[in-house]
């Protein structure tokens, strides 16, 4: 009689943690990520303005949206990168976006740049920088803010930037890097 209790005792015991996990697994299904644009960054003067802090002008730009939408980098636009003891730079961007119908973006970032071995011969030499060739790690976070009526979905949304293409600038190639943009789906 005493193990037909534990028995019973048990079934009821896996029949609970097997509800738990469940209805747990469920609705912790991760977010999703949906390719809703690109942007293209141009590259203009840089200086070290502290031993381990690089500063970019961005003087242009686009920003395409897949849904429909395109917009122009306009000033103010820059990045201060924190070059880190490991090498990684630590992106810090802020820039002005003005869009097809007259409204102006912030767009502003952080995010972490990687490079390999491969990737600083590159840069030596001004060879774009790929996930592929010469990028071991490079993500944004872009947020957005806007009084646009037509782009008021950027306000209420994360976004994810993967870095796509690194041109170095040189003394006849105008440098720029390129990302894709990702909207995180609930």
């Amino acid at each position: 009689m005493k193990q037909m209790k534990n028995h019973k005792i048990l079934i009821g015991i896996f029949a609970i943690l097997f509800c738990f996990f469940k209805f747990n697994t469920v609705s912790a299904n991760p977010p999703s990520m949906e390719k809703v644009g690109s942007i293209k960054v141009d590259l203009g003067e840089n200086a070290f303005v502290e031993k381990d802090l690089w500063v970019w002008n961005l003087p242009g730009g686009k920003l395409t949206l897949t849904g429909g939408g395109t917009g122009n980098l306009i000033g103010p636009c820059g990045e201060w990168g924190e070059i880190r003891d490991s090498g990684t730079v630590a992106m810090n961007v802020h820039c002005n976006i003005k869009m097809d119908d007259g409204s102006v973006l912030l767009w502003e970032y952080r995010g972490r740049l990687k490079m390999n071995e491969t990737g600083g011969k590159n840069w030596e030499v001004g060879k774009p920088l790929t996930p592929t060739d010469g990028m071991d790690y490079w993500i944004s976070i872009p947020l957005v803010k806007t009084t646009s009526e037509k782009y008021a979905w950027l306000n209420e949304s994360i976004f994810i930037g993967k870095g796509t293409f690194f041109q170095p600038p040189t003394e006849s190639i105008k440098g720029y890097v390129t990302y894709d943009i990702y909207k995180v789906n609930y």
